[in-house]
């Protein structure tokens, strides 16, 4: 028996394989042998890929037994299309692994495009099904993510194109019979995206200390050099988005809106350490270094793909900006306050229309959490 995860991004490392562990703790489920499978989409750069395939290799040393396998090892996937029907992807899938019975399947969240998780769910269904969530454990319903990201309100362009992108996601799934759902969703910090994500369904906290476990293994294999931390110079490390690219925004208002965040937070002459998002195109942070060369000491992290939960002795010596996440998963892991920067009026002033609804609602979801963990750390240091 097979528990198997399905990853895109280093850091979906941590909520899954606390997931894993929850499971095999809590639940008594017995693993016999884990198998991480990460996508890497056709046209992704060789060098990224490459770097990519290390890290992974790297942080799943500390489970030793653990087979990685990479989906451009599989040659029918080199040859797939973004058309390529689940159907078809779930056969490619079932070749390669079907000698082994999946016994529990692993995934963040079936709404990408190319709906990996769901080919996985479509050639393994018996499999007992397992969402982790995005980040710490926000969860998604597919009918809201599609009317928010994909809104079909009048006859205009925008609209139309929205109309094609609904056909093409439902023609991939089309020719299922059944289109398959998690059995369980199983988060660090569980969070419904919209009002009916937990509606029958069976939602369970994963146990902290697991997580905490876990990260502390995760840290020990990736120290880092303190050379840029001399001196009294103060320091920053800005994670960026992906906001272009997901097209929630133009390049130029992405820009705009990092000129403005560095004009209310951050000091000239600063240091700033740029964290580029793992989907972000390399033209953006270029544009950036060149925009900002004479106002401060500027440059990219070069372990950019390692989380920055990992990243400790710069997290001891500088100050982070964050627009998502990790002003949630810093909080969890060492209590460390943040600067949470995207604000309502930044959402309306840079985020295309159609994203601005989406883009609100998940930002006060990770400022209510964020007050959230500042409420439960005050409590524990009021009552040490």
């Amino acid at each position: 028996m097979v528990d198997l995860v399905c990853l895109y991004y280093p850091q979906q490392l941590l909520p899954s394989l606390a997931a894993v562990k929850f499971l095999q703790k809590q639940k008594n489920f017995y693993l016999e042998k884990l198998i991480v499978f990460v996508w890497l989409p056709n046209g992704m750069a060789h060098a990224l890929k490459e770097n990519r395939k290390a890290f992974f290799k790297k942080a799943l040393s500390i489970m030793a037994g653990t087979q990685l396998v990479f989906s451009d090892e599989i040659q029918e996937f080199q040859k797939s299309g973004h058309f390529t029907s689940v159907l078809k992807k779930a056969k490619i899938l079932k070749k390669y692994f079907g000698q082994q019975q999946i016994a529990r399947f692993y995934y963040s969240h079936d709404l990408t495009s190319d709906f990996i998780s769901q080919a996985f769910m479509q050639g393994f269904p018996k499999s007992y099904k397992v969402s982790f969530g995005d980040g710490f454990g926000l969860f998604y319903d597919k009918k809201h993510f599609e009317k928010q990201f994909f809104p079909i309100n009048d006859f205009s362009q925008a609209s139309i194109k929205n109309v094609l992108s609904r056909i093409k996601r439902a023609w991939s799934v089309m020719s299922c019979s059944q289109v398959f759902d998690a059995d369980m969703l199983l988060g660090i910090l569980p969070q419904e995206a919209s009002s009916n994500c937990f509606h029958n369904k069976h939602v369970q906290t994963i146990d902290k200390k697991i997580v905490l476990d876990l990260n502390n293994q995760f840290m020990k294999i990736f120290e880092q050099d303190d050379d840029v931390f001399d001196g009294e110079q103060k320091k920053y490390v800005f994670l960026m988005g992906s906001y272009s690219e997901s097209k929630l925004m133009s390049l130029e208002q992405e820009l705009n809106l990092y000129a403005d965040v560095f004009a209310k937070h951050i000091p000239q002459k600063s240091m700033i350490m740029l964290k580029t998002h793992p989907a972000a195109h390399p033209e953006k942070l270029k544009q950036l270094l060149n925009r900002f060369e004479n106002v401060y000491q500027m440059f990219e992290i070069s372990s950019s793909d390692m989380p920055i939960e990992w990243m400790i002795n710069l997290l001891n010596h500088a100050q982070v900006i964050s627009f998502s996440y990790a002003s949630i998963s810093l909080k969890y892991l060492y209590d460390i306050q943040v600067i949470h920067a995207l604000t309502q009026e930044q959402i309306d002033l840079y985020f295309y229309t159609k994203a601005i609804l989406w883009m609100s609602e998940s930002n006060q979801m990770y400022l209510d959490k964020i007050q959230d963990l500042e409420n439960q750390f005050s409590s524990i240091h009021e009552n040490a």
